[in-house]
């Protein structure tokens, strides 16, 4: 969508221009063989330059080029998709299971260490939720944050509701993963709250209380 013209100008999605993608899947084409012939190595690899995923939302899907990415990209060797051979998260009750107690500790179950691997992570959806635990957790000052980050022309505004539904069913690992983070991101901010509530109860002032960013909490 970056090299559509008129999309760095758009400031609401009213301003978006049209999109074809195939136009997008030409110019990338071009751009990495030009690339190539100065001697630039590409992920693709120049001696198969295919983009032909990027011409259709379909094309992209059926080509499964970011099929279940949490897997091993994202969280590490476990858990496993469980249609691996010999998988140590056979169901995804068990992927739910090991993503609540590793990836936020809401599970004893190690009394040697710390149970969680993620001091703190962010969910795209919820940024501004998560940047106010990343604030309060790690006791860092909030920073104004960029407004340059968001932008008006977001890709999911061409998918169509049937995409999304394919996404939902055919990537039931990553969702899987996702519903867990959730679940922890929502049992850190309820614990955040009721700590600042204990504060204020005490006598504190909310403007008083260091590292929590503005509309982190509400009561």
């Amino acid at each position: 969508m970056a090299y559509t013209k008129g999309m760095k100008e758009a400031t609401i999605p009213s301003e978006c221009p049209p999109v074809n993608l195939t136009d997008v899947a030409r110019i990338r084409t071009e751009i990495a063989t030009t690339q190539c012939r100065n001697g630039k190595k590409i992920l693709e690899g120049c001696n198969r330059i295919n983009f032909s995923h990027c011409e259709s939302i379909d094309k992209f899907l059926e080509s499964k080029r970011r099929h279940n990415q949490y897997s091993r990209i994202i969280m590490g060797q476990l858990p496993e998709l469980p249609e691996m051979e010999n998988s140590q998260t056979p169901t995804y009750d068990d992927v739910a299971l090991y993503t609540l107690r590793d990836l936020g500790g809401l599970i004893q179950y190690n009394e040697n260490n710390d149970d969680e691997d993620f001091i703190w992570f962010a969910i795209t959806e919820r940024m501004k939720e998560s940047l106010c635990l990343f604030y309060y957790t790690l006791e860092f000052d909030p920073i104004p944050e960029k407004s340059s980050r968001f932008k008006p022309c977001r890709p999911l505004s061409i998918w169509e509701e049937r995409h999304k539904k394919y996404v939902e069913e055919h990537e039931t690992f990553d969702y899987t993963i996702w519903r867990a983070a959730n679940a922890i991101l929502d049992s850190r901010l309820e614990a955040m709250k009721l700590e600042i509530k204990s504060r204020l109860d005490q006598g504190e002032e909310l403007n008083s209380i260091r590292y929590l960013g503005p509309g982190c909490y509400v009561e």
